[in-house]
């Protein structure tokens, strides 16, 4: 059988992987025994679950990192472009929360797409001290190309699962995002980065 596992570690926060600190904490507090139905086998299995996970997260970084060549593009600058894709013209501050980084990146950010045709800055209509970040021609042109790829990428990674596979696996998606989600903010709470 062939070991999925992850070749690199694309959770890096620190140098040290926020799933590690979790499970560390949870076995020095001996909540992992109490999470329901766990066992060795079912460990096993999720760490399975877990390194597939990885490994899909992988593979996406190394699809976008083969598409973004030869382009100014960054995951961090393209994020930002589907974040001005789904607000509309934004002030940098807003764009910097729905970032989750500092106002000072968001700067950065914004800065590096201006000077590479994907967004503009203009004056805010109704607030002389800010400035709205919007998309270009180009910026929209990408966005566009962005959005029919995503969209024929998720239909080809489905098409082999009827409704009912589909649904159940959305759910228990769902459901380990969530979890996640908590661990991680679990995780960075005990550190103070929250």
């Amino acid at each position: 059988m062939a070991d999925h596992g992850p070749r690199v570690n694309p959770w890096v926060a620190g140098g040290r992987c926020a799933y590690q600190l979790v499970q560390r904490d949870l076995v020095r507090s001996g909540q992992q025994q109490q999470v329901q139905g766990w066992s060795p086998l079912a460990g096993l299995k999720a760490r399975e679950v877990f390194d597939r996970l990885l490994e899909v997260a992988l593979l996406i970084q190394q699809d976008l990192a083969r598409s973004f060549e030869g382009t100014p593009l960054t995951p961090s600058r393209t994020h930002l472009l589907w974040e001005l894709q789904r607000l509309g013209p934004a002030t940098q501050q807003a764009l910097a929360v729905a970032l989750a980084v500092s106002p000072r990146n968001a700067t950065g950010l914004v800065d590096a797409l201006e000077a590479a045709g994907y967004v503009e800055r203009r004056p805010h209509p109704r607030d002389r001290r800010a400035t709205l970040v919007t998309l270009t021609g180009l910026g929209t042109e990408t966005m566009t190309e962005m959005v029919r790829d995503r969209e024929q990428a998720a239909a080809e990674l489905v098409s082999g699962l009827d409704p009912d596979q589909l649904a159940e696996f959305s759910r228990n998606l769902g459901t380990i995002t969530e979890r996640l989600q908590t661990m991680v903010e679990a995780a960075q709470s005990k550190r103070g980065t929250v």
